[in-house]
């Protein structure tokens, strides 16, 4: 029997057992040194560049449509829209147009940020156990969307325990878009240093799945991997 869209996000988002409680005091400090880190770094820029690799194949009834394969030059921007410039482009392995890998998921607002100085009036956050994600005991957060808009993010954040490196996010959306029903996204992440030797953490690698329906018209279910590299802060 095959799993709904549904199930399997669940089941992803359940992640690994949950052990050891955290007191109170040990939550707090550990929030606290996150949000430090995250406003030092957020106060001097204003992104992260990368060079980025993506799959993307759209999918109806069970069957491919269509592959598309691109390589771009991507900027996020913490509080703004991103700048995508797309490098290649091949459309069901063949050379296409670069604008043939646009779309406009891809330029859409960023998620409002988690721990900022605005993060408490926008998310409650627990942290709650301990987890082991890529072989590393990590803190597992859960963050609650205290607002339902598109631009909320709700699910779970894994930082290493040993250093409070983010390792893994994965989840959803506080309110879905139309036309979408579904989406759900999971990004692994890793750290690289900036010339003068600062701490840069970039996403390496991200699966996200989105199913797209306008009831008796278009149903269609969009799935993309990409990996990233070449991290650098953007002021």
């Amino acid at each position: 029997m095959r799993s709904s869209p549904i199930a399997l996000a669940l089941v992803l988002l359940s992640g690994a057992p949950v052990h050891g409680a955290i007191s109170a005091e040990e939550e707090a400090r550990i929030l606290a040194t996150i949000r430090q880190r995250t406003q030092r770094f957020m106060g001097r820029y204003k992104g992260i560049a990368e060079r980025r690799r993506s799959v993307t194949r759209e999918i109806a009834d069970g069957e491919l449509l269509e592959t598309k394969a691109s390589e771009q030059d991507y900027v996020h921007y913490f509080y703004s829209r991103p700048d995508l410039t797309i490098l290649r482009c091949t459309v069901d392995g063949k050379e296409a147009e670069r604008s043939s890998c646009e779309s406009r998921w891809q330029r859409m607002e960023p998620h409002i940020p988690i721990f900022d100085r605005a993060g408490p009036s926008n998310y409650r956050v627990q942290v709650t156990g301990v987890v082991t994600v890529r072989g590393e005991p990590c803190y597992q957060l859960n963050v609650h969307p205290l607002h339902a808009t598109p631009r909320h993010f709700k699910g779970k954040m894994f930082f290493r325990v040993k250093d409070l490196l983010l390792l893994e996010m994965s989840g959803t959306v506080a309110s879905l878009p139309f036309p979408v029903r579904h989406l759900f996204l999971r990004l692994a992440f890793k750290r690289s240093k900036t010339r003068s030797g600062e701490d840069v953490v970039g996403v390496a690698r991200g699966y996200v799945d989105v199913w797209v329906r306008v009831p008796l018209v278009f149903k269609r279910r969009i799935v993309t991997r990409f990996s990233a590299d070449g991290h650098r802060p953007v002021r």
